[in-house]
């Protein structure tokens, strides 16, 4: 083999392009950790209300570690996006050395019972707010579906006057909403739209004929509904 010519020359260029490439690795190593390349500007974009200068600059200074190159993105956006309001997180480098963080916060929509908060896209979420809020109650399952139909009952709700103040959903599948003036509507577990808008047409004629305001209605009937005003239970049929 040491007298075969071709084949030496083959092992000597490998060896000078290995060598060539181990070069070039390290001068860019070199160059990649050059200060030009620190970052030196961090812009954050986005409407905020939520999170505080201070809860950013504490995330820049500790966890945001490299240069313009070198910086681990993904593990940035999971860091900002552990902050309690912050829905998701986007960075992108702008050349030499400024990154730009675009957050976006939750819009809350409601609570979830005592323990956390749901935003407008029925996702879950763990923040304080004094704000005064519709509450849901339910198992998880159920949020995002709450969430969708909570804005439907708001805007058949509109003709009255009134709005949701509580949904509350059963492991069953079974639903009741509470609105702002203590009226309790029973809406079961089928056609939750459909009894809403017989609930809305029949109110004002309740209303009318009943002596006192109903404070229950139970919508769980193919063709009428019942309504318990002041320990008496009277019923009306529809069609």
């Amino acid at each position: 083999m040491w007298d075969n010519q071709q084949a030496l020359s083959r092992i000597a260029n490998l060896l000078f392009l290995g060598a060539g490439f181990m070069l070039g690795y390290a001068f860019l190593l070199m160059v990649l950790q050059l200060d030009a390349f620190s970052v030196r500007d961090v812009r954050v974009a986005g409407k905020l209300r939520y999170v505080t200068p201070q809860q950013i600059e504490t995330i820049v200074y500790r966890e945001l570690k490299g240069n313009f190159f070198t910086l681990d993105l993904i593990a940035a956006k999971s860091t900002f996006e552990k902050l309690p309001w912050v829905r998701t997180a986007n960075f992108r480098r702008e050349w030499p050395n400024r990154i730009v963080v675009s957050l976006q916060e939750h819009d809350v929509l409601a609570r979830l019972g005592d323990a956390a908060l749901v935003d407008t896209h029925g996702d879950v979420f763990a923040a304080a707010s004094d704000a005064a809020l519709p509450i849901f109650i339910s198992p998880l399952d159920y949020v995002k579906e709450i969430s969708q139909r909570y804005l439907e009952f708001r805007s058949q709700l509109q003709t009255l006057g009134r709005t949701p103040d509580q949904i509350k959903v059963s492991a069953r599948g079974a639903w009741q909403v509470r609105l702002d003036n203590d009226v309790v509507i029973e809406l079961g577990r089928e056609h939750v739209a459909q009894r809403m808008e017989r609930f809305v047409t029949s109110y004002p004629v309740v209303l009318a004929a009943a002596p006192q305001n109903g404070k229950y209605f139970d919508l769980r009937y193919e063709n009428g509904f019942a309504v318990r005003v002041v320990g008496i239970t009277w019923g009306q049929r529809s069609g």
